[in-house]
């Protein structure tokens, strides 16, 4: 009975397609890719909960963070990747920076994509000149760090449904954001 249940698991599992996912399927999956998503999900937030990134807000604190801060929208990545061990849920989490009111001091402190023009040129002179370059991946370089003194606000972000139906911050509807996450300015 066993074999055949584990044999009938690497037979759906076989079936789910690797490739990024809208929040409504993840909202509508069952079975092994409703279980992924899940696990994708845990994973992603027990990082964010472990480093000290999110601390989920009851009522009364989520009330206290809408007056005194801003409290972004979520944007949310599911996917189904496949890695040497088999296929994994994944997803990452960032907030709609683009919504985040700055100071004037921090606006000059907000970041920015390089322009493609210069990264171009500086492509150019460095070809021209002999030097050799090299591409750093900063995946999360950025990440664990404190958000800077001259933010002034609090920030929040709302926590997605698609975020609850997993399982997982049932009963918050918002979360502080207390370090750097992908998304903020």
């Amino acid at each position: 009975q066993r074999k055949k249940l584990v044999r009938a698991f690497a037979a759906s599992i076989a079936d789910v397609e690797c490739r990024i996912y809208t929040q409504q399927e993840v909202m509508q999956s069952t079975g092994v890719l409703r279980e992924l998503f899940a696990q994708g999900a845990r994973e992603e937030i027990e990082q964010m909960l472990s480093t000290g990134t999110l601390r989920p807000c009851d009522e009364t604190q989520a009330r206290e963070l809408e007056r005194q801060g801003d409290v972004l929208p979520s944007t949310l990545v599911w996917s189904i990747k496949q890695t040497s061990s088999g296929k994994v849920g994944k997803l990452r989490w960032t907030c709609a920076g683009n919504r985040q009111s700055l100071p004037i001091s921090a606006q000059a402190a907000a970041t920015s994509n390089p322009d493609t023009i210069a990264v171009r040129l500086a492509t150019i002179a460095s070809v021209q000149r002999g030097w050799s370059t090299d591409l750093l991946d900063v995946t999360a370089a950025f990440l664990n760090a404190p958000l800077h003194e001259s933010e002034g606000k609090r920030l929040g972000v709302r926590i997605p449904k698609s975020v609850r139906a997993t399982g997982l911050l049932l009963g918050h509807r918002s979360a502080e954001i207390l370090m750097s996450m992908y998304g903020l300015r």
